[in-house]
């Protein structure tokens, strides 16, 4: 990964304006859906590579590093913001950031939401809870894969969230009927996979950033970044509809079978929870693909730091993690300030967690662990 301290960044306020609206899908939640422009300033990687046009040359290409690229834009973000009705931690805002291969819906599935929504687990909890789609997925932007689509600005748009929210301008100009979105006291940073890399890099640039992380699908050891994703096609060329118009560098897994190697554990999942997961797939980008490479350490961040993971992650562990866990070096090399580091090995997953048949244990241990920090 490009280190994130060595590069040069600097933020603009997040914008007040929004559009918002109240969120159908399911009624009576305490939810509301909105796009929301956030401004980036802050340096990527200029990679020397081809344009990913194809499936052929998003299987296989030669890159190396050529310099910076200075990025001052802004962005829409799409996002979901969930406050439950007097929630006794409703002024501790979660802010969860999804992996690649899906989009905010990681956190939320329109699939048995009471087994498998982290959302809802949160609510129930008294949380407030923001998720939202990174950059070229889902229904935010998708601008240049490879010279914007990096982890810096990813990194930079995460923390303009916690920035605004902190500020009480996140949701100035949201209008819902019913929700009442109280001062945000508290924040926690929740990430997933790649989303738990930039979140981590979110620690390492701003470690009073936020009062609390949880990093999931994020253990390191021998084998974690040996195992790239299966399958991956140029977006273009899929069968899905939904990216026919995405640019060149953006690429997705081709086959369910790919998206059941690397995320699920077999005998622990349902048919279709797979199935939902293969209908809802999403877009790395190239960029992403090349700039989170090797951790990052956070040396100064004292918070407390949880890392679940699944027992049979695939894309960390090749497929098994007890034993292979580099907690030493996680604890007192990259972490050595964090507050009550904790690992947690979630019992037959795979590397998607909350799609697996015992999600609700996974979202009892952050939870639990979030109560016993005091948050």
């Amino acid at each position: 990964m490009v280190s994130v301290i060595a590069l040069t960044l600097s933020l603009l306020a997040l914008s007040r304006s929004s559009i918002a609206t109240p969120l159908q899908a399911r009624t009576q939640r305490p939810c509301v859906d909105f796009e929301i422009p956030v401004a980036v300033d802050t340096t990527n990687s200029d990679y020397d590579i081809p344009r990913v046009s194809n499936t052929t040359e998003a299987v296989g290409f030669v890159v190396s590093r050529k310099g910076n690229i200075y990025v001052k834009k802004t962005f829409t973000i799409s996002a979901r913001l969930c406050v439950p009705d007097k929630g006794p931690k409703s002024d501790i805002l979660q802010i969860a950031t999804h992996g690649g291969g899906f989009s905010k819906t990681y956190w939320d599935p329109q699939l048995k939401p009471e087994k498998y929504s982290y959302v809802e687990a949160a609510l129930a909890a008294g949380y407030s809870i923001l998720i939202y789609d990174r950059l070229g997925t889902g229904q935010s932007d998708k601008p240049d894969a490879h010279d914007i689509v990096q982890f810096p600005v990813q990194i930079e748009i995460l923390n303009q969230f916690v920035i605004s929210a902190r500020a009480g301008k996140l949701t100035a100009s949201i209008k819902h009927p019913t929700l009442t979105v109280p001062k945000f006291n508290k924040i926690v940073a929740v990430g997933h996979s790649i989303g738990s890399i930039l979140t981590s890099g979110l620690l390492t640039r701003y470690p009073s950033a936020v009062d609390g992380a949880v990093l999931t699908g994020y253990l390191l050891t021998p084998q974690a970044n040996t195992n790239p994703p299966q399958g991956l096609e140029f977006a273009r060329d899929n069968g899905n509809t939904r990216f026919h118009n995405d640019p060149n560098g953006y690429v997705v897994q081709g086959a369910e079978s790919d998206i059941q190697h690397d995320f699920f554990h077999y005998g622990n999942f349902e048919d279709d929870a797979l199935a939902y997961a293969g209908c809802n797939k999403d877009t790395f980008t190239i960029g992403e693909l090349l700039s989170f490479g090797a951790p990052v350490a956070a040396p100064e961040y004292s918070g407390p730091l949880i890392f679940p993971g699944g027992e049979f992650d695939q894309l960390f562990c090749a497929g098994y993690c007890p034993g292979t866990i580099l907690e030493d070096y996680m604890r007192f090399k990259l972490y050595p300030q964090a507050k009550n580091f904790q690992i947690h090995i979630q019992p037959g997953s795979g590397h998607g967690l909350t799609l697996h048949t015992n999600a609700t244990g996974h979202f009892q241990t952050i939870l639990s662990y979030l109560v016993a920090n005091g948050l």
